[in-house]
């Protein structure tokens, strides 16, 4: 009975990711993509169930953990994998020496590394994701613009200024930080027989320049790229029949 009873604790942790994700953009509805895409998935938390769990986790600030630390975890790579089949899905991290072209889609995932009190406070930096994170950028750079639309999952523990990387994307997913079932988050990107649309909504408002705080609903001049309480459908209003 404790194993089923285990077993029921990864479907609700799942369940819990599919609906935080948060869709913010979604030109020519990119997203769901088709079970039968062939996709290419770049960026350095593709395959990283460290960097989707963050901090507080097997160590307090949740560095120096690797995949087989999380003997049951799923990576967002992995649950693209079981989505659509592993001979549709090529991984470069760094997306050296691959030609999105060749691809229906190219799947990024990006975004903030572990910390916990302290080490992640932003201090006298900016909230500037760019600069914070540079290699993901260039990562970007690499496959938009290519001809093939770009998906951005952004993993983070908090809402940065990211028009940069929203710009150099076609769709881009706040995914925050969904811990060890990657799955989950394939499962609103991929409109396979369960597929389930995006359902979350933003808890805190998403900043349009670098160093807009504070930023809270109410205050004078409220003025947010994104406002607390938004998030996209990915269904089409009409038409369309799962």
């Amino acid at each position: 009975a404790g194993q089923d009873t285990a077993l029921q604790a990864k479907e609700l942790a799942r369940k819990a990711v599919r609906e935080s994700q948060v869709l913010l953009k979604n030109n020519n509805k990119v997203l769901p993509l088709s079970p039968k895409s062939k996709v290419l998935v770049v960026g350095k938390s593709a395959d990283s169930i460290a960097n989707q769990s963050g901090g507080w986790t097997l160590s307090w600030q949740g560095t120096g953990n690797i995949n087989a630390d999380f003997p049951n975890g799923t990576s967002v790579l992995a649950g693209l994998k079981q989505a659509l089949g592993d001979a549709n899905v090529t991984f470069s991290e760094t997306a050296d020496d691959v030609d999105p072209s060749k691809f229906d889609a190219v799947i990024a995932v990006i975004g903030e590394t572990p910390y916990a009190e302290g080490v992640g406070d932003i201090g006298k930096r900016s909230l500037e994701a760019s600069k914070l994170y540079p290699t993901d950028l260039a990562v970007l750079d690499k496959v938009a613009g290519k001809g093939k639309p770009v998906v951005t999952v952004y993993l983070s523990g908090r809402p940065l200024y990211t028009n940069k990387e929203i710009n150099r994307s076609d769709a881009f997913v706040a995914g925050f930080l969904p811990g060890t079932e990657g799955g989950g988050v394939a499962d609103v990107l991929v409109k396979g027989r369960d597929w389930q649309d995006f359902s979350g909504k933003l808890s805190y408002s998403w900043p349009k320049s670098a160093c807009q705080t504070p930023l809270n609903v109410g205050q004078a001049g409220y003025d947010p790229l994104f406002p607390y309480g938004y998030g996209l459908s990915a269904r089409p209003a009409t038409g369309y029949t799962p």
